[in-house]
C-alpha cells in the first residue's frame, strides 16, 4: 500500500511539474535559449525591465503650469474648462457628495442643456478628467493617511 501511495505521489509530482513547464513554455516568448530554464530567466528580466520603468508623475504632484499644459494637450480643455472642473472637485468636499453624485448632477444638467437648445458647459474630456483626478487625489490622500499613521 506504501509502494503505491508512493507511486502515485511520484507520479503525479512529475505530471505538475511537466505540466507546470508546458505552462512556461507556452506562455514565455521565445528567447535565444531555447530551454525551460532561457524561458525562466527571460520572464524575470522581463519583470525586472517592468518594475524599474519610471513612474508616471501623478496629477497631484505636478506643479499647475505642468497640469494645465497636460490637459490642453491630454484631455483637450482650456484653462477655463480645467478651473470648472477643479472648482467641482473641491466643492465635493464642502457639499460631503461623492464623485459618482456629483458626475450623475453633470450628466443631468448636460442633458438639460442639450434639451433646451443651449451648449452644454461640460464635456466628456471634462468629465473624464475630473474622475482621474479624482481617483489621484484621492490616492494621494489614503498614501498621506498611510504614512502618518505609521509615523
Amino acid at each position: 500500500m506504501k509502494n503505491t501511495a508512493r507511486k502515485i505521489a511520484v507520479t503525479l509530482a512529475a505530471v505538475m511539474t511537466m505540466s507546470m513547464a508546458a505552462t512556461f513554455s507556452a506562455s514565455a516568448d521565445d528567447t535565444s535559449d531555447s530551454g525551460f530554464f532561457g524561458q525562466i530567466i527571460h520572464w524575470i528580466t522581463e519583470q525586472n525591465k517592468e518594475q524599474t520603468k519610471p513612474k508616471k508623475k501623478r496629477l497631484v504632484q505636478m506643479h499647475e503650469f505642468e497640469v494645465e499644459n497636460l490637459v490642453q494637450r491630454d484631455y483637450n480643455m482650456t484653462k477655463n474648462q480645467y478651473y470648472e472642473v477643479l472648482s467641482m472637485v473641491s466643492n465635493t468636499f464642502t457639499w460631503s457628495i461623492d464623485i459618482y453624485q456629483l458626475e450623475s448632477n453633470i450628466r443631468y444638467s448636460m442633458e438639460k442643456e442639450a434639451r433646451f437648445g443651449s451648449t452644454p458647459t461640460w464635456n466628456e474630456d471634462m468629465i473624464r478628467f475630473m474622475k482621474d483626478y479624482w481617483d489621484e487625489l484621492k490616492e494621494a490622500a489614503w498614501d498621506w493617511i498611510e504614512t502618518n499613521r505609521n509615523n
